[in-house]
């Protein structure tokens, strides 16, 4: 089973909507899907409760841990193909995953390119995640992308978040994907909006998935 974490230690970034989304495309695709939900409120497992995908008797399942840590087991893991983990926004849900053995995992940190509070402090947090991750034997893989959360140019939002990582040194873990404002959806599921899913098609490209 891999194991698919979205996690940036800031709210308003898009991870309930991206963790959200990644699960519901991966059950489209025929893959049989572990949605765990960490993050407070639960937004995750309220919204595929209601997707013909994660009904029951389908395969997929949605495992719902409100603020709990992140889990260093998945019984019967065997059973699934993918497992999407939505996190909280703390900065332990990090340290958590680079304590245990999470060979194998990947993390996927959606960064909002508009947000100037968070263009400061994320990176500079991140780039002390990415070194243990490199560090560690069995560290996970790590991915930043640019998440246009509120209306814009994706491109220019790209580049303002390039450049913002490449002061902290760690640009090489940003995806060439920016995932583009879904303007005929609401959130927290978009893949009915044609550039939302093709962009998050592409992202799971990117990252061998």
């Amino acid at each position: 089973m891999i194991k698919i974490m979205i996690n940036t230690p800031k709210g308003g970034v898009g991870k309930t909507t991206t963790a959200t989304n990644i699960a519901l495309l991966l059950a489209k695709r025929g893959q049989r899907v572990l949605a765990v939900d960490l993050a407070g409120g639960l937004l995750m497992s309220q919204a595929l409760a209601q997707t013909p995908e994660f009904a029951a008797g389908t395969g997929n399942k949605i495992d719902s841990r409100e603020t709990e840590a992140v889990p260093t087991r998945f019984p019967g893991s065997s059973n699934f193909d993918y497992a999407v983990i939505d996190t909280d926004d703390s900065y332990t849900v990090f340290e958590d995953l680079l304590r245990a053995d999470q060979n194998g995992w990947r993390v996927i940190s959606p960064i909002n390119p508009l947000d100037q509070v968070g263009l400061i402090r994320i990176p500079h947090e991140l780039r002390g995640v990415a070194v243990g991750a490199y560090l560690s034997p069995n560290g996970p893989k790590m991915k930043v992308f640019a998440n246009m959360a509120y209306p814009g140019d994706a491109t220019e939002g790209a580049t303002i978040l390039r450049n913002a990582l490449s002061i902290e040194g760690i640009e090489v873990l940003m995806l060439t994907t920016t995932v583009p404002y879904a303007s005929t959806t609401s959130a927290p599921i978009r893949l009915s909006d044609a550039a939302y899913n093709t962009a998050l098609n592409n992202l799971l490209a990117e990252i061998g998935i």
